[in-house]
């Protein structure tokens, strides 16, 4: 699997110091809000879904729901590994 990272120039001027530029690392996220994707149970043996991505709370973790908008998985988080394109 290819490294999801990648990075990104900021610098802090709010506090008018003129601090340096800094480089900060991110991790992107391979899902977005209305993804289709199904969900690996049972050691990735088996599929379930498909679901659609509902959101995305922090980087490579995933609420679902299922294609008529209710929730899936009790609301659970999961996590990129356990999804694939649908």
């Amino acid at each position: 699997m290819a490294d999801q990272r990648g990075n990104y120039l900021s610098a802090d001027n709010q506090s008018g110091g003129g601090e340096r530029p800094r480089v900060q690392v991110y991790i992107a996220s391979k899902f977005r809000p209305n993804d289709k994707v199904y969900l690996s149970t049972g050691g990735g043996r088996a599929l379930q879904g498909p679901y659609l991505v509902a959101t995305v709370p922090e980087p490579q973790k995933y609420t679902l729901c299922a294609e008529d908008g209710s929730t899936a998985e009790g609301g659970r988080v999961v996590g990129e590994s356990e999804l694939s394109w649908a």
